[in-house]
């Protein structure tokens, strides 16, 4: 049952985040950020361990990031003559490489939290806010 708990958080982390460019144009959904928000710290907070929070919020940084990035695949194709298969490839080994910044903030969440003993409560309205805020500003 425990192997299934480690499959679902990251599941659920990797959905928010592939419904998170909803909230931007031309959907502009804004709501949809803060659930999707929302939905990442609820995760991190079930983690039970820094790694599987650095799973989660890799997840998480992964599905924003290569559904909101899509354009870059069109563009490199369209008015860089690169191979739709690579320029579709690079765009996933980019939303790879930057969905580590979100999964390094869960990571720093869930550490921090056991560290501190925090409740929901501090994990979710101060220590994930200060390390997401960190890790878009990087």
């Amino acid at each position: 049952m425990k192997r299934q708990h480690h499959l679902t958080l990251p599941a659920i982390a990797l959905a928010a985040g592939l419904v998170t460019p909803l909230a931007f144009s031309p959907f502009n959904i804004w709501p949809v950020q803060i659930i999707a928000l929302a939905i990442l710290a609820g995760v991190i907070r079930h983690n039970e361990t820094p790694r599987a929070a650095l799973v989660a919020g890799w997840a998480y940084g992964f599905g924003h990031l290569v559904t909101g990035l899509y354009w870059l695949t069109v563009s490199m194709h369209t008015y860089g003559g690169m191979n739709i298969i690579l320029a579709a490839i690079a765009v996933a080994l980019l939303a790879l490489f930057l969905g580590s910044l979100a999964g390094i903030a869960g990571m720093l969440t869930r550490f921090f939290a056991n560290r501190w003993q925090a409740g929901a409560g501090i994990t979710c309205l101060l220590i994930f806010p200060a390390f997401w805020t960190l890790a878009e500003w990087t």
